[in-house]
């Protein structure tokens, strides 16, 4: 519009602000007629419909207007949910339309509201639509008070600008309901733009709300709602041409409807791969018109593709970077998900990508959907799109740990067409009606790509795709594709020249007759709806030709094998390049291989247009299958061969296409070669079963283990096939062995359970004997028949089947097909492993009994008879066929079992185990003849014996499931053999059984060889050691001393026989009963034996020097422990080399007795030789390795290694999970130490995770672990504390407190520790009552078991004293006490620089600190302070809090310049070590800002106390205490600065702050009414002053009386500033002299208040010095005789309020010397200070005396100065004892008194101090030398006798007691006070009841001050009063009660408080807050007796 239409425009709004409401010209809502009066009117929103009276009688709101049509449409199209459970609001609803709408799309409550006037055609449609539930009609007039609405989700407003008045009270309307609402709720606003006049609308509404513009589109839906698909093909820049084809179709279609559209308002679907996708998301997301697509596609384009010299990273990530600047041309952010964008008109994009390590084709969406994917960011939608190999890297998608690589689907899938008609289906539903699917190729040249062959091998499957679609949807009438058929194949130097090419060969091509008519035919077809569905367009295949012939039926009992189909379907979705994608399913016999794969066929049958089923046996069985399958595909093929037949699967003809699936089945012989049969294309699929599990190596990654079914599986198979019944309703549900559910027994599944375990699961034993059981109904018995016959039952074949399986579904049958195969030593091995376990067989047996030539016999009992040589004799011929032991002949062996899948090496650790189904294990030991079983068990029982040396006790594990299937108390087994494989079932626990077997065993040898034999003794000592294992000490060593005899009688002292009966006896003896002494005399003996009679390297020798090592540690004697195993390390590594087993475990010994002496090095050490050798001979997995390791890992962590304990518990953990799992103990165990070494490192979150899945794992073992469980919730639960969670860690500590408690008392101290930490993270949660019970409870049994000095005990006596401080900052006697112990012993055990040590001493400063021995705290502060700096450098948390306290000790000993250096120290730490907003950095910068104040730097003051206040604005609030405090000093920094006005400011700030939180009248409310007052006052502004200081009076005379000295001075100040003052001209001047002893004293008194963080602290008035005054003037004037001689004349002159020699002319000279009466007055004052000096320099005190007085008497009337004037008046008292004259001095000490109070009123206690000693001096030389040595003797803090006071020293003593009190000499202060008034005098009470409040506030509850309320109490009574019954005598019992409180005591406390509370009840009331102050400490005594008990 023109800028005079709109100002034309505008006139006529401002003549008819409504017209624009009579016109609507939007094409896309209904143009409503001008006059409507009470019409119905049917409206439908998608599928909404209701009816809609109008009336336009109430006015223009009773019409239906366009803007409600459009928001009514935009909140259809948003869905139900929506508006799903919210309340909504509509304003000026009219007809109420848009909430009509709303309530119809699911809202819970829509309240409709506008004028009074259509309120009734808004009920009779809320009536009309039967919405009475869920709509309320209300009236509301915008700009009013919103009436009661209820939680609001939504505000709904169309159409309501329109009426410019009416623009203010809607904005207010929207806030104030917006303000109602709260920050969630959403206000959708929807109008038309149609005057400029609406800007000033928007304009008002900014200032209020921030908005988003959503433009709303409207879809253009075809008659009868069918939906429009667009397929986008993949491509690069080429795809430019899909663009412009778009450009000319939306032409075409915008000439038809009369407006522009966008893609998104005309398909309902867009999908698009490659660089396709991209453009769909351009159009359908963002919802672009073609114009701005292409120019952002072009943008793209230009970004990537402009030169090939980019690598595929660099190309993706220029991708990234112009994807995010088109979004930023759209206002949409680059975070945006594909899910959040909602700018386009509802139409719905996917996305085809593929995964990069298997292929196929996924979908992302912009839409929900009941399939799942990854809603990803826009821009990594468009890098999934396009990251087509060659071109754009990959990119990783998803959150840790599920993360994947993914990659464009244009490999496979660049005509997208039929996935999008896929994905239609789900969306839509199988009967959704279609009108038209539009498929836009890019053409068939590729600009860029990695590989030609790629880019071709692409461009053929994109056509032969779409040449299918053509043939399979062409006769429909409503598929169209377009795609240029020849591009430009130059390629440009310039992009934009590429596309330019493109452009005009795209329009060439759109201008043909036969294109543009397609074009038009597809349009026109658009605009209908066909009778197709989408289900008929899924369905439709080519030609009408579906091929699954030849694919045989699924087994009636088939169960599905939902495992393996998965892997199956992930097999045959990956993409191979240049291959087909391929899946080998591989098993043994049975296993149901063939059934898996036809169940996938029939799955996926839909999937592949054919479907070749190949018997793959022999070769001739592959080539009759391949022709006849494809001839049955298309009868016009006739393929000679199985090459030709190939060639025909490689390039397809006729009905042929590229997606086959060829399934080879039972492909088992290496004969034929599979590899030949394999298709060379890059599409189709193989499907491959095989028993051979060498084909494996054809496709390593679609290889899959056909293993057997689960237990759950096979139970509910079994279950279905033997008792259920079939139900077959249709023939697709009988071919896919679809059965109805039958319901089963509790005993039926208990006995299938039983059957399928003993088949092993294996399925086709599980159809044989479900067979078996359904013919002859014996469920309940089927496991004993099979026991008893098993080989019958298993060769039983079961019914006909319709798989005409070749062995008719019988178990051994199956089996049986292999005999042939196999060779006749294969058959034998398998005939000796039948007598073993069939799993878990170590390989590594057969050469370790080979190198024994299997015939290792270690017991000599019983001679062997023939047929144990015939035994050796058949495992030499198995395996030493050659006469010889060859390693590959036994793999030869494996292999020919593996190749029929009967056998499988499954690796554990370093083992490699056999393992074999059972049934088969079952078949090779029932196909044996009775003949053949005898050799065959002996040869199994050979391999077993041959693994029992103590060097393979690595087998050991694997061994014992073998043995368990002997019973070594049979005669069937030689006693060899049985003594032999009886060391086994030692070492696996079973000593019951060992017992039983040697006792056997000595029956059968002491038969055969008589009770004294050599043979029979040796049987006995294995006997007696039998005995020993039990428990059976005493009979053990019988049984051995007796063999001992024996021997020694038979054979004598030095046979080697007889020192084997030594060694077992000295065992004995050491072991029981601790015998250490004989059990070396008889191990030297045996070592003297085995020397004389053994060479000298003989391991017997070895074995003794062993023994005597071990016994020598056990002594004690470690050192020559250490020389014993040295010595026997060394032998071992001679005889047997380094790498033997034994010798290993020598240096174990060794290492751990390196240990036990403290060499934590030389341990270290040994053990990292020890880990290589294991790993050397055993590898990394083994578990001796991994005990090494873990053994490393733990001599680490003493050291403080941490990070290398990491590394080896990880390498621990790590492998015993992979071999193990987690659920194993080992790997739990392992878990728990990473876990520690974690925590030893603060890497706590990562800990604390490992614990957790600890926890949960011991959880799940649950027998035998509960103590493992516990300890892991107490570190779990320390993992969390660190962390700072206390009230987590709080409930993990109480459950492991209870479960220790559960366990006692078998662990006692377990309940302990847990309640130690317990009490921790109470402590943390500000609980120390609670912490406190415990830790006492801790306490008392930790030193009964530990003592007082270990360092548990130490611990919790350090945090019992934590609880105590914490509880009671001044109840320190115990904590201090507590403390001082932990330190002592600390420093002594662990050294003084140890943490440990260092905290109990800062504490125990702390607790100095608070008992004020200042001295002392300082000192042991400062070491703690350089002791962290020592270990912990310069800017550790605890250094910054030791130096924040030493700083305070300082200051409170009046140091305050280095107190505040400290403290600036901890200021500047803590801001660079801890967050802005950390409290400590508040607290340290007010510390430091009253430091600085006192020093008077009142800039740096400012700064500090600048940050105090804004901290703790930030955390605590502005009202909080500390703040306010911290306002406090703040604002007299700035008024210090003579800023007045920032002061006043701040303290107008403060006034507000200390009323609202203590009242008008508190303390410090008048504190600052004060200062407030002075600012104001100062700045001239006296009548608002005035009013202050009257404010100040009251307050004063209400809370101290009339007579109080605070009291008089505020009246003081009032009438000094009620006073008259004239202006600069003319002043009146008072002639007045101010009286010297009623001086008026600056009322900055100590305020207990005012003081955060610490327990009192006085607030210090300018202290700044006098001299550096009087000295500097503008006329820089130092002496009298500098001054100008006209102003000294006038200052000499006579005057009547001065000594006479100054004179009286002072107000005439202002004018004279032309200055102002201020600068006058200041210049008079510096001269006279000047020349005061100057006398006392020259020694005349008087006229000093008198120029000083005049100093202090000017100033203190007019410059308000009090602090100069009371130094000038000390310089009186100075200049006049100078004088010496005694008349003078009573003046004096008068004077001294005053300069004494207001020396203390300003805390300056060095210049109190020295008036005191003036004061003595001065009474003294009055002649009372009593009052003055007493005043001296206080002074040193001594005391003295009490004297007679005369009045005139009262006030100076009362001064004297002030300061003691402020020196913490409370007793002193006390005394004084009874010398000033005397014991009965009536002000005795009130005096002390000061001091001992005083006391009270700073926290002391010593006896003393227990004393002091005792005799305020007494003095009371003394003088009459009830205190029972006076207010005063109350609050002093509530004080007294409050002091007595002991921790100990808490009997005595509750019953004085009960009868407190009753006293207060009487006399204040129940309401009263003292009295409910006092019940409140009664309850909290209640809750610490309950606690304790």
């Amino acid at each position: 519009m023109s800028t005079e239409n709109l100002v034309e425009a505008e006139i006529l709004d401002n003549i008819d602000p409504l017209r624009h409401l009579r016109v609507d010209d939007e094409a896309f809502v209904p143009v409503q007629p001008p006059t409507t009066h009470r019409q119905i009117q049917p409206l439908s929103f998608g599928d909404v419909h209701l009816d809609l009276l109008v009336d336009a009688g109430p006015g223009c709101g009773g019409i239906a207007w366009p803007a409600g049509e459009v928001l009514s449409n935009y909140l259809v199209h948003k869905g139900p949910e929506y508006l799903r459970h919210k309340r909504v609001l509509e304003l000026g609803s009219g007809t109420g339309l848009v909430g009509l709408v709303a309530a119809k799309m699911g809202a819970s409550k829509v309240i409709i509201t506008d004028q009074l006037p259509l309120l009734d055609i808004m009920n009779q449609n809320v009536a009309l639509n039967g919405l009475q539930d869920s709509v309320v009609v209300q009236e509301l007039n915008w700009g009013s008070e919103i009436p009661s609405l209820g939680e609001i989700a939504m505000v709904l407003a169309a159409d309501c600008v329109y009426f410019e008045p009416a623009f203010p009270l809607l904005v207010q309307t929207l806030v104030d309901l917006a303000k109602l609402a709260g920050p969630k709720c959403d206000i959708l606003f929807c109008y038309k733009q149609r005057r400029k006049a609406d800007k000033r609308f928007f304009a008002l509404l900014k200032k209020q709300f921030t908005w988003s513009d959503n433009w709303f589109m409207k879809f253009l839906v075809p008659e009868g709602h069918g939906i429009r698909l667009l397929s986008l093909d993949g491509g690069d820049a080429r795809c430019i041409s899909q663009l412009v084809i778009l450009d000319e179709l939306m032409n075409r279609l915008g000439h038809d409807h009369g407006r522009k559209v966008r893609p998104c308002e005309y398909f309902h679907s867009i999908t698009g791969v490659g660089a396709g996708a991209v453009i769909a998301v351009l159009l359908g997301v963002l919802g672009l018109p073609i114009d701005e697509a292409t120019e952002d596609f072009g943008l793209i384009c230009d970004h990537t593709l402009s030169t090939e010299d980019f690598t595929d990273e660099e190309r993706a990530s220029r991708l990234v970077e112009a994807t995010k600047r088109v979004l930023k041309r759209h206002d949409v952010p680059d975070t945006a998900r594909l899910h959040e964008v909602d700018i386009s008109a509802g139409c719905r994009v996917s996305i085809c990508h593929s995964a990069a390590a298997i292929g196929g084709c996924r979908i992302l969406r912009n839409y929900k959907s009941r399939h799942s994917s990854y809603n990803p960011t826009i821009v990594e939608a468009i890098r999934v799109a396009w990251a087509t190999p060659g071109l754009f890297s990959s990119i990783r998608i998803g959150k840790p740990p599920v993360v994947e690589e993914l990659i464009s689907a244009v490999n496979g899938f660049n005509n997208p067409t039929l996935e999008a008609i896929t994905e239609a289906l789900k969306v839509y539903g199988t009967s959704q009606l279609v009108s038209s699917v539009l498929s836009i190729g890019s053409g068939k040249d590729t600009l860029f790509s990695d590989s030609e062959n790629r880019a071709i091998r692409t461009a053929q499957e994109t056509e032969i795709t779409a040449e299918n679609l053509q043939r399979r949807l062409g006769t429909l009438g409503l598929y169209f594709r377009y795609s240029v058929d020849h591009g430009v194949q130059d390629k440009f130097r310039k992009l934009e020249d590429y596309f330019g090419s493109i452009t005009g060969h795209v329009r060439e091509y759109l201008a043909g007759d036969v294109v543009s008519r397609s074009l038009d035919h597809f349009v026109k077809s658009s605009e209908s709806t066909s009778y197709i569905t989408i289900d008929t367009l899924y369905q439709s295949k080519a030609g009408g030709f579906r091929s699954s012939h030849g694919l045989p039926p699924l087994s009636a009992f088939f169960v599905s094998r939902i495992d393996v189909i998965n892997q199956v379907t992930s097999a045959l979705q990956r993409f191979r390049p240049g291959s087909p994608a391929m899946a080998l399913v591989i098993g043994l016999s049975g296993t149901g291989k063939t059934q898996v794969c036809l169940k996938y066929a029939y799955d996926n049958i839909d999937r592949y247009d054919h479907i070749l089923f190949v018997d793959a046996s022999s070769t001739e069985s592959i080539d009759k299958g391949l022709l006849a399958r494809i001839g049955s595909i298309d009868s016009q093929l006739h393929p000679i061969n199985a090459a030709a037949a190939l060639d025909l699967l490689v390039n397809p003809k006729g009905n042929l296409t590229i997606n086959w699936l060829m399934i080879m089945d039972n492909a088992d012989d290496n004969k034929v070669d599979i590899r030949s049969y394999i298709p060379l294309c890059g599409h189709g699929s193989i499907l491959i079963t095989s028993r051979n599990a060498s084909m494996s190596d054809l496709d390593p990654e679609g290889y899959i283990e056909m293993d057997v079914m689960s237990r759950e599986e096979a139970v509910e198979a079994l279950l279905a096939a033997a008792v259920g019944t079939i139900v077959a309703s249709t023939t697709e549900e009988s071919r896919m062995g679809n059965r109805a559910l039958v319901r089963h027994t509790s005993r039926d599944r208990r006995n299938a359970l039983e059957i399928v375990e003993m088949l092993g699961c294996l399925p086709l034993a599980v159809v044989q004997a479900a067979c078996y059981i359904k013919k002859h109904k014996c469920l309940h018995n089927y496991a004993v028949l099979l026991k008893n016959s098993r080989s019958k039952i298993l060769r039983w074949p079961a019914s006909i089947q319709r798989d005409r399986l070749e062995y008719a579904h019988s178990v051994y049958a199956a089996f049986d097909t292999t005999l042939n195969a196999l060779s006749s030593r294969a058959l034998r091995l398998l005939g000796i492993i039948s007598f073993v376990h069939f799993s878990d067989f170590p390989r590594d047996l057969i050469p370790i009994a080979a190198s024994l030539a299997f015939g290792y016999d270690p017991y000599d009992l019983l001679d062997r008879p023939s047929e144990y040589q015939e035994s050796i004799d058949l495992l030499q011929e198995v395996f030493c066929p050659g006469g010889r032991w060859d390693h590959t002949e036994l793999d030869a062996l494996l292999e020919e079992l593996q190749r029929y899948s009967l056998v499988t090496l499954v690796p554990i650790a370093t083992i490699v185990t056999l393992r074999f189904h059972p049934l088969l294990h079952s078949w090779a030991n029932d196909r044996l003849l009775e003949s053949e079983r005898p050799p065959f068990q002996l040869a199994a029982l050979r391999l077993l014996v041959c693994g029992t040396r103590h060097d393979d006790d690595h087998l050991w594990p694997y061994l014992s499931p073998q043995i368990e299937l002997f019973s070594l108390t049979s005669d069937e087994i030689h006693v060899n053999d049985r003594a032999a494989l009886a060391i086994m079932l030692e070492k696996n626990g079973h000593s019951e059984r060992v017992f039983d077997v040697w006792k056997h065993i000595y029956s059968s040898v002491e038969a055969a060889h008589g009770a004294s034999h050599l043979r029979t003794t040796r049987a006995a000592l294995q006997l007696a050691h039998a005995y020993s294992v039990l428990g059976d000490w005493e009979q053990a060593e019988r049984m051995e001393r007796k063999i001992l005899q024996i021997r020694r009688c038979d054979l004598g002292d030095d046979h080697l026989e007889t020192a084997c009966a030594m060694v077992n006896l000295a065992h004995t003896c050491k072991t029981q009963g601790q015998r250490y002494h004989e059990a070396k005399e008889l191990e030297l003996e045996v070592l003297r034996v085995r020397k004389a009679s053994c060479e000298h390297d003989d391991r017997r020798i070895v074995y003794a020097l062993n023994n005597l090592a071990e016994t020598c540690c056990l002594q004690g004697h470690v050192r020559e422990a250490q020389s014993l195993l040295a010595e026997v390390s060394g032998m071992m590594t001679s005889l047997l080399g380094r790498h033997q087993v034994e010798n290993i475990r020598i240096l174990e010994k060794l290492a751990g007795n390196y240990r036990k002496c403290g060499n934590s090095k030389e341990a270290i050490k040994l053990e990292k030789q020890i880990t290589e050798l294991w790993q050397s001979i055993r590898g990394d997995m083994h578990t001796s390795t991994l005990g090494a390791i873990a053994r490393l890992a733990r001599s680490y962590a003493e050291q403080g290694h941490h990070q290398e304990s990491e590394k080896a518990w990880r390498h621990v953990a790590d492998a015993r999970r992979d071999m193990l799992g987690e659920q194993h103990k080992d790997w739990l165990d392992a878990a728990f130490w990473l876990g520690r070494s974690l925590y030893d490192q603060k890497q706590l979150a990562a800990a604390e995770a490992l614990w957790r899945t600890v926890l949960a794992g011991w959880k799940e073992l649950r027998k035998g672990e509960k103590q493992h469980i516990l300890v892991t919730l107490l570190w779990l639960g320390r993992s969390v504390f660190d962390q700072k969670r206390f009230t987590d860690a709080e409930v993990l500590f109480k459950e492991a407190a209870d479960g220790w408690r559960a366990l006692e008392p078998v662990t006692p101290n377990g309940s302990y520790y847990a309640s130690y930490w317990l009490g921790r993270a109470l402590y943390e949660q500000k609980r120390p009552a609670e912490s406190e019970v415990l830790w006492r409870m801790v306490l008392s049994s930790w030193k009964d078991t530990f003592g007082e000095e270990h360092h548990d005990t130490l611990s919790v006596s350090f945090w019992l004293g934590r609880a105590i401080h914490e509880r009671d900052h001044f109840a320190n006697a115990e904590a201090e006490s507590l403390w001082r112990q932990a330190a002592i012993c600390w420093q002594d055990t662990l050294g003084p620089f140890h943490y440990d040590t260092l905290a109990a001493l800062f504490w125990l400063g702390r607790a100095l600190y608070d008992r004020r021995q200042l001295v002392d705290a300082e000192s042991i502060l400062a070491d703690v302070v350089a002791g962290w700096k020592k270990t912990l450098g310069s800017r550790s948390y605890e250094i910054l809090d030791a130096q924040f306290w030493l700083s305070l000790t300082i200051y409170d000993q009046t140091r305050v310049a280095e107190a505040a250096k400290i403290m600036d120290q901890v200021v500047t730490g803590l801001q660079q070590t801890r967050d802005i907003s950390d409290d400590n950095i508040s607290n340290a910068s007010f510390w430091l800002g009253t430091m600085n104040y006192d020093q008077r730097k009142f800039v740096d003051a400012e700064t500090a106390l600048e940050k105090a206040v804004v901290g703790w604005r930030s955390s605590l609030g502005s009202q909080h205490n500390d703040t306010l405090n911290a306002l406090f000093w703040l604002s007299l920094s700035v008024y210090k600065q003579d800023r007045l006005k920032d002061a006043e400011v701040l303290l107008q700030e403060l006034l507000m702050g200390w009323r609202m939180t203590f009242g008008p009248q508190h303390e410090d409310t008048l504190k600052t009414l004060y200062w407030l007052a002075q600012s104001i006052h100062k700045q001239g502004r006296y009548s608002e002053a005035v009013v202050l200081w009257n404010e100040l009076v009251d307050g004063r005379r209400a809370t101290l009386g009339e007579h109080d000295e605070a009291t008089k001075l505020a009246l003081d100040w009032l009438h000094d500033a009620q006073s008259p003052r004239s202006s600069e001209s003319g002043w009146s001047i008072s002639t007045t002299k101010p009286s010297p002893s009623t001086p008026k004293a600056d009322p900055d008194t100590p305020m207990a208040c005012m003081t955060p963080s610490r327990s009192s602290m006085s607030i210090i008035s300018d202290g700044r010095s006098p001299m550096s005054l009087v000295t500097r003037s503008p006329t820089s004037m130092g002496t009298i005789e500098e001054a100008p001689q006209s102003l000294m004349q006038s200052i000499t002159a006579s005057n009547p309020t001065v000594p006479t020699h100054y004179g009286s002319g002072v107000m005439q000279h202002a004018g004279a010397f032309q200055m102002t009466w201020p600068t006058f007055i200041t210049t008079m004052i510096r001269t006279l200070a000047a020349a005061a000096q100057n006398f006392s320099l020259r020694g005349q005190h008087a006229e000093a005396a008198e120029a000083w007085y005049t100093v202090a008497f000017w100033n203190t009337k007019y410059q308000r100065d009090h602090i100069v004037a009371t130094m000038a008046l000390e310089n009186v008292c100075r200049a006049l004892c100078a004088q010496g004259m005694d008349n003078s001095l009573p003046d004096v000490e008068r004077l001294l008194q005053m300069v004494l109070i207001r020396y203390q009123y300003a805390n300056d206690e060095k210049r109190e101090l020295e008036i005191l000693e003036m004061l003595a001096a001065v009474v003294y030389r009055q002649g009372r030398s009593e009052e003055a040595d007493l005043l001296r003797a206080q002074l040193g803090g001594q005391q003295s006798p009490a004297v007679e006071h005369p009045s005139m020293a009262l006030q100076s003593m009362e001064t004297l007691c002030e300061h003691l009190y402020g020196q913490g000499q409370y007793e002193n202060a006390a005394m004084v006070m009874r010398h000033v008034l005397g014991e009965g005098d009536p002000q005795i009470p009130e005096t002390l009841w000061s001091l001992a409040q005083r006391r009270t506030y700073r926290g002391d509850k010593s006896q003393e001050t227990e004393t002091m309320w005792r005799a305020v109490l007494t003095s009371m009574c003394t003088l009459g009063y009830d205190v029972d019954q006076n207010q005063w005598g109350l609050l002093a019992r509530i004080r007294l009660s409050e002091t007595m409180d002991r921790p100990g005591e808490l009997s005595v406390s509750k019953e004085r408080w009960e009868t407190l509370v009753v006293m207060l009840e009487e006399v204040f009331g129940e309401e009263h807050q003292e009295t409910c102050n006092a019940r409140s400490r009664l309850s909290q005594i209640h809750k610490q007796s309950e606690m304790l008990f």
